[in-house]
């Protein structure tokens, strides 16, 4: 029989579904030294081979974040101190090859999905399962594999394998809408090392709809590059302490990979004295399908007024800021008074704006227009040639 929308909703997993997703971030001290580690729940269970649960997600199954440092600064002097910048020298560092699997729910028909979320390959990948009813594996937390069990060698999953079950489905579920899963993953990672990951996942029968999560965001970002060691890396700081005061704020880490990195830092003000040292090691987890993080807004630097329009309508500019890390991204504030401007005038007002932007130098510009009090206006590319 055919089914509607309604029929196949979602009932979810016990509460860890969710919350096991969430990337988060310890931190130990070995005297000088401070080691930044990934530490949540999913992560965890793949390390201990505990029994996993599948997800419903359409960009990442993971609530990515990154790792920050925080870095307090006490100022005992009588004096004002500009905190100008911090440098990194990275020592080394080791791509992780450890591969990450994901069951994805509610995919294509009478088939499982397992997206790999790590930066090195599943190898002799293979999975025995049986097929239960949807409302066994709601109810019964410790479901284990029963009688009607199939075996499915998959091979080698670099980053995603999708493979049909529908032999393994007994026929009194085969008019169920959704139908689960409960089985065991076994592979090899790069090392060699075997992993058996017990698993339940839905099988779902009629296509679902899609969901997304937001990137996340960061107040000061340290790019690091995975597997390259020895070089040094700047990031530009606008902090200023006051007298007999502390100041306090945060370096996010990005890497492009899952990468452990060992390395030193150091802070320093406008006249080169260093305020803060440390030694870092980091665990860098980052899964295949991150979205990069964005800067808030208030971090944006401003734009100076020399390379404010001029001319018809101007009055309603009120300023840009740019992106600091990616100096190609821009902010343009408008006034209210520039929501009753026709088409053709606010494009009178744009031109002139990207007329003076492009005086900056760049080879390419991307806007958003911020109008009034936080309303969105519009955003896209400036077409500089």
């Amino acid at each position: 029989m055919p089914y509607s929308f309604d029929e196949m909703v979602f009932m979810g997993w016990p509460d860890r579904n969710l919350s096991s997703f969430e990337v988060s971030y310890s931190t130990s001290v070995n005297g000088e030294a401070v080691h930044i580690f990934p530490d949540f729940e999913y992560l965890n269970f793949l390390k201990e081979e505990k029994s996993v649960v599948g997800v419903h997600f359409w960009w990442s199954p993971f609530e990515f974040v990154l790792p920050e440092m925080a870095i307090r600064i006490a100022n005992d002097t009588q004096d004002q101190v500009f905190v100008d910048q911090a440098k990194f020298y990275v020592r080394s560092s080791e791509i992780d090859y450890k591969p990450v699997p994901v069951f994805e729910l509610l995919t294509r028909i009478d088939s499982i999905h397992i997206i790999n979320e790590g930066w090195g390959p599943m190898e002799d990948a293979s999975t025995r399962l049986s097929i239960v009813s949807h409302e066994r594996c709601i109810q019964e937390d410790q479901i284990v594999i029963e009688d009607g069990i199939f075996e499915f060698a998959l091979g080698e999953i670099e980053e995603q394998m999708n493979f049909s079950v529908l032999e393994a489905i007994p026929s009194d579920l085969l008019a169920h809408p959704i139908v689960c899963a409960v089985g065991e993953l076994t592979y090899k990672e790069r090392s060699g090392h075997s992993h058996k990951i017990p698993y339940r996942t839905t099988v779902n029968r009629i296509d679902p709809p899609p969901g997304a999560p937001a990137p996340p965001s960061a107040t000061y970002l340290l790019r690091l590059v995975a597997g390259k060691s020895g070089y040094e890396v700047s990031v530009p700081l606008s902090q200023i302490i006051s007298p007999q005061s502390f100041d306090h704020f945060q370096i996010a880490v990005i890497s492009d990979m899952s990468a452990n990195y060992q390395l030193s830092g150091q802070v320093e003000t406008i006249s080169g004295d260093v305020v803060a040292n440390a030694n870092i090691e980091i665990d860098y987890f980052r899964p295949r399908s991150a979205s990069e993080p964005s800067l808030p807004d208030v971090f944006y630097q401003e734009v100076s007024s020399e390379y404010h329009p001029q001319g018809e309508f101007s009055d309603l500019f009120v300023r840009a800021t740019q992106n600091p890390s990616e100096p190609e991204n821009f902010i343009l504030y408008v006034t209210s008074d520039w929501l009753n401007l026709d088409r053709a005038n606010r494009d009178i007002l744009h031109r002139a704006i990207s007329a003076k932007l492009q005086q900056l130098g760049l080879s390419e510009g991307y806007y958003r227009y911020v109008v009034g009090n936080d309303e969105f206006g519009g955003s896209g590319p400036f077409y500089w040639k």
